[in-house]
């Protein structure tokens, strides 16, 4: 019974995620009012399933989309809008802390050189 609350919580909490995730005024405090869960209870939810904080999970899911995007051929310039970043410096320096490298050289050197692209 308690497993299968946590899974409806956390589906829940999910789909508010994924509704709200292309705002960049998208945040954690957000999520909190708009789910009426606290904090903790959301995160705890997220680092039982994943082992990520809330902010984590978010920001992985962020990036999933622009390397979807980036890998389908869109520019930058909408990739970080699409994907909730206010502008597209916060947006190169989170996906360089993520994966080391920036969005234009994700797009130059790796989806040139890999068969990634569909």
């Amino acid at each position: 019974m308690k497993q299968h609350k946590m899974d409806r919580d956390f589906k829940l909490v999910d789909a508010i995620i994924n509704k709200n995730i292309k705002s960049y005024t998208f945040n954690v405090e957000r999520l909190c009012a708009v789910s009426t869960f606290c904090y903790d209870k959301i995160n705890n939810l997220i680092f039982l399933k994943f082992g990520l904080t809330i902010y984590q999970y978010i920001e992985c899911k962020r990036m999933i989309n622009a390397i979807i995007l980036l890998n389908q051929g869109h520019e930058i310039k909408y990739v970080y809008k699409y994907v909730g970043y206010a502008n597209a410096k916060t947006f190169r320096t989170a996906f360089k802390k993520q994966f080391k490298f920036s969005p234009s050289d994700f797009k130059t050197y790796i989806l040139k050189f890999s068969d990634i692209r569909p």
